[in-house]
């Protein structure tokens, strides 16, 4: 396949996680290490993407040797860093010049190629495992180095002091044999280890359940139209865009986002799909990691439904049963675009991140002539102000909303005026707030239970004129997450833009999920 501006061997598969790609190509390398008889040691790397092993340097030779002398299949690269070599298949390479540079290397990076049918979907050297050569040194360790009292040089030759080659979140140098006082668990298996990276490595693993909450709507659905039309007859004062078509028109973008779900976010326990009496015809309901919630169970008044307000209902969200107590609160139109990491959305203790933009709020009252998002920023910022003497300036980004809820049954109780008027308007209305989405934020921040976090994070309007330009662009841009948000478009411009689209999210999330049952629509 052709990827990077390079050619390269690839796996082709039909369904791939890609925490377990990275894994597969640490247990590759350790494997290569235990039958050279190696003494290697996991090393953190402070980065969810790629993983590394340790050995001293004074063994160097044996890996090198271990590597080139080891059966690979031609998906296998060892190379070091913008070495030209790397770019070909092991297997391709003259070993002998391979060896003699590998002899001079401080690192040795290793990985498989994974790809799906169409070539898309690349997945490479960004989920190495490194194969690292901690040098020896008689140096003495300083205090800001390391802690421990160093060793003299022994009576068989070996190092007083091993180093890093790179850095590495832990330690910078430690006696050879205390990278092997300790163990950690990788893949179900135990593997050598300092005690300072035990720690470090079981303290990255997350230490509760975290849940994922869609809300969904088949717009399409001539059942649904018809509630809606009627619904909106009968509808007071609403902000100018309540009812707009962008609000409810489709992308298939649900069935490509749960795909970004299942490829890059690994520690999710459970996904619910929040819709009114739809489902989507792809999709496996009876999967054990999928459950469809109607809205009828979980708004306490039924009278209040339907509803078509978003505001209305993800301020209802938390009355999901079963669901956790941390959960990520995401739009159909939002998509997760690389190995995710779970303290990008919440802190050990439990608290939540949120991601403030660099856009403020607009001054005055909310207006019938204001945007709803703009209506319900001045909402938030007079109701929060009212409760605590504080209001926001700035506004949120469209990510995932990472979520604690009992927080959320405490606002209920809090904003019970604000909250009851969000929920009873079928459409998005000038009294509405942004409950999940906004205030969950801004209200946890005053009590010091949610806190700013930072993400890689890109923003498409499907109205802007140059789209397929820059959909050409997300393809090969990296991204933690990635909205794409339905402008306004006239009839002649939507099947258009639905078909770019399609054909973006096709290619940018090839793999399907074990819960579809069609083909792509």
């Amino acid at each position: 396949m052709y990827a990077n501006r390079r050619w390269w061997i690839a796996r082709v598969v039909d369904a791939v996680r890609v925490d377990a790609v990275r894994d597969a190509n640490f247990e590759n390398l350790v494997r290569i290490c235990a039958e050279a008889d190696l003494d290697y040691f996991v090393v953190p790397t402070g980065s969810v993407f790629r993983t590394a092993i340790g050995v001293p340097s004074n063994q160097r030779e044996r890996a090198v040797q271990a590597l080139a002398e080891t059966k690979h299949d031609r998906n296998f690269y060892a190379f070091a860093e913008n070495e030209s070599f790397g770019f070909r298949p092991f297997v391709d390479l003259d070993h002998r010049r391979w060896c003699e540079l590998a002899m001079t290397l401080r690192v040795i990076e290793t990985y498989s190629v994974v790809a799906s049918r169409d070539g898309t979907g690349f997945i490479g050297r960004e989920h190495r495992c490194e194969l690292q050569f901690w040098t020896s040194s008689d140096a003495e360790v300083t205090a800001d180095a390391e802690s421990l009292v160093t060793e003299p040089r022994s009576t068989s030759g070996l190092p007083s002091v091993i180093r890093a080659p790179r850095p590495n979140p832990c330690i910078r140098s430690m006696r050879p044999s205390r990278a092997f006082e300790d163990s950690v668990c990788v893949n179900g298996r135990e593997h050598p280890t300092a005690p300072e990276f035990q720690w470090y490595l079981d303290g990255e693993s997350c230490p509760f359940v975290i849940d994922v909450v869609y809300t969904w709507v088949d717009s399409g659905d001539p059942v649904w139209r018809k509630r809606r039309n009627e619904a909106a007859g009968a509808a007071g004062v609403v902000s100018a865009d309540g009812s707009t078509e962008e609000r409810f028109r489709t992308f298939d973008e649900l069935r490509y986002s749960l795909r970004s779900v299942r490829q890059y976010v690994p520690y999710v326990r459970k996904i619910f799909i929040v819709t009114d009496r739809q489902v989507p015809p792809w999709l496996d309901s009876g999967h054990g990691q999928i459950e469809i919630v109607d809205h009828r169970d979980i708004f306490d008044d039924l009278s209040d439904l339907p509803t078509f307000n978003s505001h209305a209902i993800e301020s209802q969200l938390h009355h999901i049963d079963g669901l956790a107590e941390h959960y990520l609160y995401v739009n159909d139109d939002v998509f997760f675009g690389r190995l995710s990491d779970w303290h990008t959305y919440f802190e050990r203790s439990g608290h939540s991140k949120f991601f403030e933009s660099k856009a403020g709020f607009e001054a005055g009252e909310p207006s019938p002539f204001g945007t709803s998002v703009d209506n319900a920023g001045k909402n938030l910022q007079r109701e929060l102000f009212r409760e605590t003497g504080w209001a926001p300036s700035k506004k949120l980004k469209h990510t995932p909303h990472p979520q604690q809820r009992s927080l959320m049954f405490e606002i209920e109780k809090r904003f019970g005026d604000a909250y009851i008027a969000t929920k009873r308007a079928r459409f998005r209305s000038t009294t509405d707030i942004s409950f999940a989405a906004a205030l969950h934020h801004r209200y946890g921040q005053t009590l010091g239970r949610a806190w700013p976090g930072s993400i890689r994070y890109q923003y498409l309007n499907l109205a802007e004129h140059n789209l397929v330009d820059r959909l050409e662009i997300l393809l090969g841009t990296p991204f933690d997450t990635l909205c794409l948000n339905d402008g306004a478009m006239d009839a002649h411009t939507f099947p258009a833009a639905q078909a770019s689209v399609r054909e973006f999210l096709a290619a940018r999330f090839p793999y399907r999920a074990p819960w579809e049952v069609d083909r792509e629509s």
